[in-house]
Parts: C-alpha cells; structure tokens; sequence
C-alpha cells in the first residue's frame, strides 16, 4: 500500500461548474501531489459531479479514491 504524507477529503454536493478547477488546484500546488491521497465524497449530487469524481479517479487512480453515497444532508 501507497504511504501519503497526508489526505484531503472534500465534501461533493452538486458543485460540477467548480469541482475541476478545485482538483486541478490540488494537482498544482508545489508539494508533490503523488504524497497526497484525495478522497472525493459525492454526497448524491444530482448535477453530474459524481461523473467528475469518477474522471479525476481515472486520470489520478494511485492518489485518488471517490466514493459515491446517498445524500445525507448537512453534517
């Protein structure tokens, strides 16, 4: 198993036109994004941030888990 120096979890909630550029602020940030595991959290979005998810998994399989529930509201 990949050890990280740390992991960022973050919250998806119907945010599509905003997630990309979130992710890719990640990508691009100067600690090395291969010592970070981003967890990706759809929360039942209706508007396709899900299938965002599930892109960023793809191009970023090794640091990147999505995980898709039904919503639950405010935590």
């Amino acid at each position: 198993m990949k050890e990280y120096v740390f992991s960022i979890i973050m919250a998806v909630y119907n945010v599509s036109q905003y997630l990309d550029e979130a992710v890719e602020s990640l990508l691009t940030q100067t600690f090395p994004f291969e010592k970070v595991q981003l967890i990706l959290v759809d929360d039942g979005s209706t508007d396709g941030s899900g299938d965002i998810c599930d892109h960023w998994k793809k191009k970023n399989p090794e640091n990147i888990i999505t995980l898709h529930k039904e919503n639950g509201g405010q935590a």
